[in-house]
């Protein structure tokens, strides 16, 4: 058999479980007498229980059992064992074994359970207690297994030697004949003469030594390769076209192109060819640096020119620097426009004023007599 999983639970503090009044099944302890178990193909598994009970010189009739969650997977009337004179100090070992059936195969949590069928006063279910030489105060640890009954195929039996080994020539199944088994002895037999001779005759090295005839995709990989083999460029990454160069072979590189002759290393329709020939003969029958180069009449036109160049020229001719008398062309514009379409006030008077077209500011301040005269001006042309 094969064991699946077992708890020994054995508290320092004992634990008790009275068998005082009727109970059905229960679980005893869901954390410490709890077993997660894997039920296999066949959906057998056979469960073992362990305990003591103590506390009369009649005893109770209980059950134990196992538990899925509140379903009741097995339940029996244990084995009992009493030590000695039944007294209220004498102690009876229950033992319960019992294989189920029929279980779902795969996981499954299990929990030691008890029932109470015959009550009696003053009894308990025990177990745990502390290791010391007091007079009954300990009860051992409270037993919980899960077995495999059935860890074989159906119709098989295995005969196994000191050393653990099978003994293959004492597999016969109840369904089988001798016959049988030495066919099937003969066939493994030959299948091994098979495999022999598609070996080597011998070891190399402790190696076999074979020729590669095809490989599956991505088997050789750059951790494989010894960087030797790479020249010793050993970051090379496998799958990429080239390896990481220094920065002074990168500079050889460049100088071995740059002083490549023109006569080598060119192949028609390459860049080479087109460098040699083409280019340079077209770069060769252009203007010398420096020479004037005049442009065909109208050139320049208005689809040429980016509406941004036309409002950057428009730009520097308003704004030219003291253009007329130490104003610009967009300085004496303001001026002007104030002065003819402007608001006025104080005409007639000492001071007259010319607004700006948004009537924001005073333009032109002017001082004049009663006749009209100017005899002062102040400008504001910004």
């Amino acid at each position: 058999m094969n064991l699946l999983a077992a708890k020994l639970y054995d508290p320092a503090v004992a634990v008790s479980k009275a068998t005082s009044a009727l109970l059905a099944m229960t679980a005893l302890d869901t954390t410490n007498l709890r077993l997660a178990i894997t039920v296999p193909a066949h959906g057998m598994v056979r469960f073992v229980l362990r305990c003591a009970l103590e506390g009369a010189t009649t005893f109770p009739q209980v059950l134990l059992g196992v538990l899925n969650g509140a379903t009741v997977v097995a339940r029996v009337t244990p084995l009992v064992t009493i030590n000695g004179t039944a007294l209220a100090t004498t102690r009876l070992a229950l033992w319960a074994d019992v294989t189920v059936t029929g279980l779902t195969p795969g996981a499954m949590n299990v929990d030691a359970a008890y029932g109470v069928e015959i009550l009696l006063a003053a009894t308990n279910i025990k177990y745990g207690g502390p290791n010391n030489t007091t007079t009954d105060d300990a009860w051992g640890g409270f037993v919980f297994e899960a077995w495999d009954p059935q860890p074989q195929t159906a119709n098989s039996v295995l005969a196994v030697d000191a050393n653990g080994r099978v003994d293959v020539s004492k597999v016969l199944g109840t369904a089988q004949t001798a016959g049988d088994l030495k066919a099937s002895l003969n066939t493994l037999q030959s299948d091994t003469d098979d495999i022999q001779t598609r070996l080597p005759a011998a070891l190399v090295g402790g190696r076999m030594d074979a020729s590669v005839g095809a490989m599956a995709a991505n088997v050789v990989t750059a951790a494989a390769i010894n960087a030797a083999a790479l020249n010793g460029k050993g970051d090379w990454n496998i799958g990429k076209t080239g390896y990481a160069l220094t920065a002074a072979e990168y500079i050889a590189l460049v100088n071995l192109i740059w002083d490549e002759l023109t006569s080598e290393g060119r192949t028609a329709g390459s860049f080479g060819q087109l460098l040699k020939d083409d280019l340079n003969a077209t770069i060769a029958s252009r203007a010398a640096p420096g020479a004037a180069m005049a442009l065909v009449v109208d050139g320049v036109d208005a689809v040429a020119l980016a509406t941004s160049a036309a409002q950057e020229i428009a730009d520097a001719l308003l704004d030219r620097a003291a253009a007329i008398e130490g104003f610009t062309p967009r300085e004496l514009a303001r001026l002007f426009a104030a002065v003819l379409v402007g608001k006025a006030d104080g005409m007639g008077t000492a001071t007259g004023h010319f607004r700006d077209v948004a009537d924001s500011k005073n333009r032109v301040t002017v001082t004049q007599d009663v006749d009209g005269n100017r005899t002062a001006l102040v400008r504001d042309a910004t």
